[in-house]
């Protein structure tokens, strides 16, 4: 299966794959992550991409294989993104797809605990403070609302 970190990648992906022979593209950005996760019998994935660290880690391999190239030496948001093939699931996707929500990939989801990753500053609020400027008592960072 495809997939990948931003929503306007994936819907590029998803109008123009088909006629290409790609299969259903799946992501976790936006809206996008209500479409659904990928079937159970799915092990391998085409990620276009910075993949994610939470997505990372429920695959026991993880590798690059190639880069986008538009081909025109035109310098877009998305030249020179990595493509990373992932494979050997740790989980099924239906505990893996929860996980993978968001609204900016280049930001810290909420989850159940913490922000994925690391908080930068004025990204969101800890889910275990919930007040915006307020401070992790378990990352220790300042926090900004963004919901």
């Amino acid at each position: 299966m495809v997939m990948s970190d931003d929503y306007w990648v994936a819907s590029a992906l998803a109008h123009f794959g088909p006629a290409r022979g790609l299969p259903p593209v799946h992501s976790g950005s936006r809206g996008y992550w209500f479409f659904g996760a990928p079937p159970a019998d799915r092990t391998v994935v085409l990620h276009v991409g910075h993949p994610d660290p939470a997505l990372r880690a429920h695959f026991g391999v993880a590798r690059q294989v190639a880069t986008v190239d538009n081909g025109l030496g035109i310098t877009t948001e998305y030249q020179g993104r990595p493509i990373h093939l992932l494979s050997r699931p740790k989980e099924p996707w239906i505990r893996i797809w929860p996980e993978l929500q968001h609204l900016d990939p280049h930001r810290p989801r909420i989850t159940a605990g913490h922000a994925s990753h690391p908080h930068r500053p004025g990204a969101v609020v800890c889910p275990q403070q919930g007040a915006s400027r307020a401070t992790c008592s378990g990352c220790r960072a300042s926090t900004t609302a963004s919901r």
